[in-house]
C-alpha cells in the first residue's frame, strides 16, 4: 500500500507538470483560433470565449496528458532500477501498475461524464457566443478596426482613416445581399452601421458577380444585420449539441431516418470511445515506460505524440468516414480505434512484463 501511494503521488505530480506543459503549448493556437472565429471583438469577450474553445480539444488532451504521465513515471522507475527492486522484493509487476490503472479509470470516467452530459450544451453555448460576438464586432466597428469576419462574410482593409478603409477586399456569401455580387475589391470603402443595416460605400471597385467581374466607379452594398448574423445561428437539434441521453431517447422512439440513426448511434458510441481512450493509451504508456533504459523525458514525449497521432487518425478519419458512409455499423466504427489500441497495448504490456 505504501508503494502504491508513492507511485500514485509521482503520477499526480507528473500529471500536473504534463498538464501545465501541454496547456502552454496549446494556448497560443487556441487564442489564434478564437481571434480568427470572432474577428474584431474586445479582449474581454475574447478571453470569455476561450474556455468554450477548450471544450473542443479537451477530449483529445486528456489521453495525451495521461499517456505522457504514465510513460514518464514508469520510465523513470525503470531507469532508476526501482522497478527491478520491486521485482526482487517479490512484488508482481502487475501490482505495481495499479496506480496507473486507477488514474486511467478516473480520467476515463471524468471524460465520459463531460462528453455525454456537459460538453454538448457547452458547444451550443459556444455557438451562441459567436453570434453575440458578431453583433459586438459590428457595433464596435469604429474606430480603428480594419477587419471583420462573421461566418463566411469577411471585410479586410490595409489601412484606415476615420470611417474610410483603403485597399479593401470584401467576401460576400451568396444570398446575403439582394444582388449577384459575391466578392469586391475596392480602393476605398466608407463604412456606416446602424442597428439593422451595415452600409458599404465603395469607390473604384472590381465586383465579382459569380463567373464574371464588373468594374465600377461607385457601388453601395446594404447588408441586413440579422441576415449577416444568421450565418452563425445554429440548430439546437444538431447531433453534436444533444446530450447522449436525448440521442438514446430519440433512437428508442424510432421516428428517425436511416441516416439519422447512423449519426445518432455513432455519436453516442464515439463519445464513450473517446472518453475511454485514456485507458488503452495508458496501458500502452506502461509498456513503453517499462522498456526505456536511458534518459526518459524525450523518448516519452516522442512516444506519446506518435501513439496519439495514430489513434486520432484512426478514430477521426477512418472510423467516422466508415460510419457516415454506412459501410460498417456505427458502434464498430466508433470503437474500432479503441479495440486496435487496446489489443496492441495489451500485447506490448505482456511482452514488457515477460521480459
Amino acid at each position: 500500500m505504501t508503494l502504491d501511494r508513492y507511485i500514485f503521488r509521482r503520477l499526480l505530480v507528473t500529471m500536473g507538470w504534463a498538464t501545465a506543459a501541454t496547456s502552454m503549448l496549446v494556448f497560443p493556437p487556441i487564442v489564434l483560433a478564437a481571434v480568427a472565429r470572432l474577428g474584431g471583438v474586445s479582449p474581454k469577450t475574447l478571453f470569455a470565449y476561450l474556455p468554450f474553445q477548450l471544450v473542443e480539444i479537451f477530449p483529445y488532451l486528456m489521453p495525451v496528458i495521461c499517456l505522457l504521465t504514465v510513460t514518464n513515471v514508469y520510465g523513470m522507475l525503470t531507469v532508476d532500477r526501482e522497478w527491478a527492486a520491486m521485482a526482487c522484493a517479490g512484488r508482481h509487476p502487475l501490482r505495481g501498475m495499479a496506480p496507473a490503472l486507477a488514474l486511467a479509470a478516473a480520467s476515463s470516467a471524468t471524460s465520459c461524464a463531460l462528453l455525454t452530459d456537459v460538453f454538448p450544451e457547452l458547444r451550443y453555448v459556444q455557438r451562441v457566443r459567436m453570434r453575440e460576438a458578431g453583433r459586438e464586432a459590428l457595433s464596435g466597428l469604429f474606430p480603428g478596426q480594419t477587419e471583420i469576419r462573421i461566418g463566411s462574410f469577411a471585410l479586410i482593409g490595409m489601412r484606415r482613416v476615420d470611417d474610410t478603409l483603403f485597399d479593401v477586399i470584401v467576401r460576400i456569401p451568396e444570398g446575403l445581399v439582394d444582388s449577384s455580387v459575391t466578392s469586391v475589391y475596392a480602393r476605398e470603402v466608407t463604412l456606416a452601421c446602424t442597428r439593422d443595416i451595415l452600409m458599404l460605400s465603395l469607390a473604384d471597385a472590381w465586383a465579382g458577380q459569380r463567373e464574371r467581374q464588373l468594374r465600377t466607379s461607385e457601388l453601395e452594398l446594404w447588408i441586413p444585420i440579422e441576415r449577416l448574423l444568421g450565418e452563425v445561428r445554429v440548430d439546437r437539434n444538431q447531433v453534436k449539441y444533444l446530450r447522449s441521453r436525448e440521442l438514446r431517447r430519440r433512437l428508442a422512439i424510432g421516428n428517425v431516418t436511416d441516416q439519422e440513426r447512423f449519426e445518432f448511434e455513432f455519436e453516442v458510441h464515439r463519445r464513450w470511445a473517446l472518453g475511454t481512450s485514456a485507458a488503452a493509451l495508458v496501458i500502452l504508456g506502461l509498456a513503453t515506460g517499462l522498456r526505456l533504459r536511458k534518459n526518459v523525458t524525450l523518448p516519452a514525449v516522442i512516444a506519446a505524440i506518435i501513439y496519439c497521432l495514430l489513434y486520432l487518425v484512426a478514430s477521426i478519419r477512418v472510423a467516422e468516414s466508415s460510419s457516415r458512409s454506412g459501410r460498417v455499423e456505427p458502434a464498430l466504427a466508433a470503437w474500432s480505434a479503441n479495440l486496435v489500441a487496446g489489443f496492441v497495448s495489451l500485447l506490448c504490456l505482456w511482452r514488457s512484463v515477460k521480459r
